[in-house]
């Protein structure tokens, strides 16, 4: 009976699994972009205090430049990251780690009085 029950957990675990296994870069996307939401503010304020000495033009082109460029490239380069760290753990795990990813990511926002 016991052994029944541990099959059939496991292959739902596994349908879920294959279910979310082309969407892995999607999440991943969804997770990074949700932490840059949570930290995005803090980000800025460091910059904005080790800028605030120079000119309006320097620091408005920088503003654009890590806007543009430095949050662009940190969302691509830590989605492909993540992508390949979820493509790398065991499959059934899966649905676990994007769970209790989102769950932490959760925390922090309530943590940080996002929601």
């Amino acid at each position: 009976m016991e052994a029944v029950l541990v099959d059939t957990l496991k292959q739902l675990l596994m349908n879920l699994a294959d279910w979310m296994d082309p969407l892995i870069p999607n999440i991943s996307m969804a997770f990074v972009a949700t932490i840059l939401v949570i930290y995005g503010n803090d980000i800025n304020l460091v910059v904005k205090k080790s800028m605030s000495h120079l000119h309006f033009m320097i620091r408005f082109a920088a503003y654009i430049f890590i806007c543009a460029f430095g949050y662009g490239a940190l969302t691509v380069v830590s989605m492909q990251v993540l992508t390949n760290v979820l493509n790398s753990v065991p499959k059934y795990t899966v649905p676990f780690v994007v769970g209790g990813l989102f769950i932490l990511v959760g925390f922090t926002a309530v943590r940080k009085k996002q929601v």
